[in-house]
């Protein structure tokens, strides 16, 4: 037998397709959505290597920590890997082993575990919206890696934004796929029951679902001390004054890119193709090239969607950031250390310019200018009266 196949036959079943919306008609191919695929995985590799060799490889301490905290996250190590294990057999194995392929969902649960993760820092790319408790094993993180990164949580080694090793994987697994596929979940019920419902409103309701669900699984974690929005427009947050505080743009934030991902997957064409891979029918290749290209087609969506529903919305509302409730500064296992009590940078306030990646000249917890070797005195780069003559 031939080792070629046509990949109309690597595609889900006709029955599985959803007929009458169809994904847009935009001319870019899988072949050019998978070669943006690969380039973002050699951009991951590349700053994950440079972080493990790297200074910032280097364990952020927790401080004292209360002891229901530790074990709620022993629990979330123990529930998200055993939730991780069924998630990847009920939508990645299962649907392998009956159809020969992987379906949209199998791609993303994929994704997700593989890939996922390792763009979560960008939220913070302009100012610190969140953090990740440093209560379990750490080893900082990748972010001092990221080209053009300025947030403040790339403090420096052993003082700055920390992710959790055990949980971050097997988290976004269950929580980024499993919000995406309910979103899905919801669209197509939707569909069968309201058929003369237009795409515009499958997506609003993907959104709703997706922004509802997250805000439950969103208010768990937060209680338990797992993260914590540490910055955010008070008018609009939840708890201001507490850990666990919640910004209500997260729930229209979440939802939206819910739905982005969703509609992804929901959309196809009449090849039963998602905008991501269209042309893939029409090329004749070995059944595991065939796989490669549509993972890394899928994983360029993916990020891309992430970017444009998620990351960017979170760079414009963060330059509207208040200070950080001092119910979090007094927690360093939530501050990584990146300011407040025992570090030389004070947090964010609603009375100083909003901090970022140093060396700058910036204040301590106690008011004390800091000026870190290096740097010019303030006022020393103005131009004076006599300069500008």
């Amino acid at each position: 037998m031939s080792d070629t196949i046509s990949l109309t036959n690597a595609l889900p079943d006709r029955d599985d397709r959803l007929r009458g919306l169809t994904a847009p008609k935009i001319k870019a191919s899988a072949k050019n959505w998978a070669f943006v695929g690969g380039a973002l995985y050699i951009f991951q590799i590349w700053v994950l290597v440079k972080w493990v060799i790297g200074p910032y490889f280097k364990t952020v301490p927790s401080g004292q920590v209360p002891e229901a905290m530790k074990i709620a996250y022993w629990a979330l190590v123990v529930v998200s890997w055993v939730t991780a294990v069924l998630i990847t057999w009920f939508w990645v194995v299962r649907p392998r082993r009956r159809t020969g392929t992987y379906t949209p969902e199998g791609m993303l649960v994929i994704w997700c575990f593989v890939s996922g993760w390792f763009w979560d820092p960008f939220s913070n790319f302009m100012q610190q919206m969140y953090v990740w408790s440093s209560v379990g094993p750490n080893r900082g993180s990748w972010i001092a890696e990221i080209p053009g990164f300025h947030g403040i949580g790339v403090g420096h080694p052993g003082a700055m934004m920390a992710y959790p090793l055990m949980l971050i994987a097997p988290l976004y697994g269950l929580g980024a796929s499993v919000l995406a596929i309910i979103a899905l979940i919801s669209m197509r019920w939707t569909q069968r029951r309201f058929p003369n419902l237009g795409g515009f409103g499958l997506v609003m309701v993907g959104t709703l679902v997706g922004g509802f669900v997250d805000t439950v699984f969103e208010i768990g974690f937060l209680r338990s001390g797992l993260y914590a929005y540490v910055s955010g427009i008070r008018s609009v947050t939840l708890w201001p004054d507490h850990y666990y505080r919640f910004p209500l743009y997260e729930f229209v934030f979440a939802g939206i890119w819910c739905s982005g991902y969703a509609a992804l997957m929901f959309f196809k064409n009449d090849r039963g193709e998602t905008l991501v891979e269209r042309g893939l029918s029409r090329l004749t290749i070995g059944r595991g090239n065939a796989t490669v290209v549509r993972y890394l087609a899928f994983a360029a969506g993916f990020t891309g969607l992430f970017f444009l529903t998620y990351f960017i919305p979170c760079w414009i509302v963060t330059q509207y950031d208040g200070a950080w409730p001092r119910d979090i500064q007094q927690r360093p296992y939530l501050t990584n250390y990146i300011c407040g009590p025992g570090t030389d940078q004070t947090c964010s306030s609603d009375t100083l310019p909003l901090p970022h990646r140093g060396p700058i000249v910036h204040f301590d917890p106690n008011g004390k200018l800091i000026v870190p070797p290096g740097v010019p005195q303030p006022g020393a780069e103005s131009a004076t009266t006599a300069g500008a003559r």
